[in-house]
């Protein structure tokens, strides 16, 4: 086997890890922030429900939350 095959190799290995990292380490950010941004509205939410400017139906929201627990937790 030729020296250029086994760097042509090496190479396209090498970016394909690099490439797979990063995308994995940007993907994980990106599902941080919409989880922060998730629960800031949440967080929102109950204050104004606790400041009297809004009423939330909370059963409704955990019921949801739970099929939403099922779905993930299922796949």
């Amino acid at each position: 086997m030729p020296i250029e095959n086994i760097e042509s190799i090496a190479t396209s290995v090498g970016l394909g890890g690099i490439t797979g990292f990063l995308l994995g380490y940007f993907i994980r950010k990106i599902i941080k922030l919409i989880f922060f941004a998730v629960g800031g509205i949440l967080a929102l939410l109950l204050y104004l429900q606790y400041q009297g400017v809004i009423t939330v139906n909370m059963a409704k929201i955990e019921s949801h939350s739970g099929i939403v627990n099922t779905l993930l937790s299922n796949s």
